[in-house]
């Protein structure tokens, strides 16, 4: 099972960096997302880790990801040692809605503590394409095209 780490300052300038390597580093190791499932990859990547710079109020987060043939683990290390819980938003905020679209995307996700703060996690079922063999290839539908029927073979 391929695994990365990395190990970022707890700063919100980091999150879509760090989304962008999150999905370089499924690239490189030949998981080829369609664009429905990546969007939900850098979605939940953002929410955990935004969570953790904005509650956790350490210097450093830790962010890992594994994958396996179907399925994408992310989990945000940081150093506090409180559990996260879903806030309530009201229709007008910016903000407090990340653990409901971290639910709504995963297939499960949870905290625990840690030696030295928590854990927060979310596993995604993941379909990888096979990676370009060189030939001519075909645009990749999304799973919304194969919903509406667009999809068709010629």
């Amino acid at each position: 099972m391929p695994a990365a780490w990395f190990v970022v300052p707890a700063s919100p300038s980091i999150v879509a960096p760090l989304r962008r390597r999150v999905l370089a580093a499924l690239r490189a190791w030949g998981i080829r997302l369609d664009e429905e499932t990546a969007g939900d990859v850098a979605v939940v990547v953002s929410e955990l880790v935004t969570n953790s710079v904005i509650h956790a109020g350490g210097d450093l987060v830790t962010i890992a990801v594994h994958a396996s043939r179907d399925r994408l683990l992310i989990e945000v290390y940081d150093a506090s040692p409180q559990v996260p819980a879903p806030g309530v938003a009201d229709r007008e905020d910016t903000s407090g809605r990340g653990l409901f679209l971290v639910e709504a995307l995963a297939r499960c996700h949870g905290s625990s503590p840690t030696p030295r703060g928590k854990k927060a996690w979310a596993e995604l079922n993941i379909s990888p394409r096979p990676a370009p063999s060189g030939g001519p290839s075909e645009p990749a539908l999304t799973a919304e095209h194969r919903r509406a029927g667009l999809a068709r073979t010629i």
